[in-house]
Parts: C-alpha cells; sequence; structure tokens
C-alpha cells in the first residue's frame, strides 16, 4: 500500500492527528504545529485567524503598535507666571492693546486720548448680471 505525499506533516496510525495548511508557505502540517498570528491592532494584540508554521510565524512588529501619552499634570492653583516675553521685548509693563479699551475707574484728564480706527469701506458684494433667458425662434408652419 503506498503512502500519499502529506507534506510537512507527521502521519501516526495509532495516534491520527488532524493536517492544516500553512497560510504562509502553503505545506501541509499537523494542526496542532500551527500556530495563529497575532498583529497589533490599537492598543492590544489581534489575532488575525491566520494559521502559520513555526518558520512563518512572525513576532508581532513593534511600531504598529500606539504610543500611549500620559495625562496632563495637575494645574496649581492660582499660577503666578513670569511675562518673559515682554521682558525679551524690553517693553515691560505691557504695550498697549491695538483696540480702543473702556477706562475702568476715574478718568485722567491728562492722558492721551485712546486711538481711534478707520473701519475700511468695502463695496458690497454684486453678483453677475445673468444672460436673458433663451427664448427660441417662432416656428412658421408653412401653407
Amino acid at each position: 500500500m503506498a503512502w500519499r505525499h502529506t507534506g510537512r506533516a507527521r502521519v501516526n496510525p495509532r495516534a491520527p492527528s488532524a493536517f492544516g495548511v500553512c497560510q504562509g508557505c502553503g505545506f501541509w502540517y499537523n494542526l496542532d504545529n500551527l500556530a495563529y498570528q497575532f498583529e497589533w491592532r490599537g492598543p492590544r494584540l489581534m489575532n488575525t485567524r491566520k494559521r502559520v508554521c513555526p518558520k512563518c510565524l512572525d513576532k508581532p512588529f513593534i511600531f504598529n503598535r500606539p504610543i500611549v501619552i500620559p495625562p496632563d499634570p495637575v494645574p496649581r492653583m492660582d499660577p503666578r507666571p513670569e511675562n518673559f516675553a515682554a521682558l525679551d521685548q524690553g517693553t515691560y509693563p505691557l504695550p498697549p492693546l491695538p483696540w480702543p479699551v473702556q477706562p475702568v475707574g476715574p478718568v485722567n484728564p491728562s492722558a492721551p486720548a485712546p486711538p481711534q480706527f478707520a473701519v475700511p469701506q468695502v463695496e458690497p458684494y454684486l453678483p453677475p448680471a445673468l444672460p436673458p433667458p433663451f427664448v427660441p425662434p417662432a416656428i412658421e408652419s408653412e401653407p
């Protein structure tokens, strides 16, 4: 009696075992020797449901794993940061605002008047004129 070619699967008539095809190389193996392939899918390893032999089994690619950024630290109560940007420019305290500000408290008569800003005049948008509607010429019937 001739034996059928079984690839790389072991045949034991006393302890039969199921065969399976490696989905990486296509060789036959005992199903017990085939392992599932895993990949990083988001923050966890997921089974791709591919059964592969030990030669085709890949380690999950670590760079497919997302970077987990830790949470922001708890902010301090009532912080008092220094204005380093104004100190670097040599304008300390802060320069005046570029828009008019309502005074708070009594008004100093010797203080300069706030700047008056001119609002640019913009032409209103006019949609382009439409051509006149198409009217087909009258069809004259011959007697």
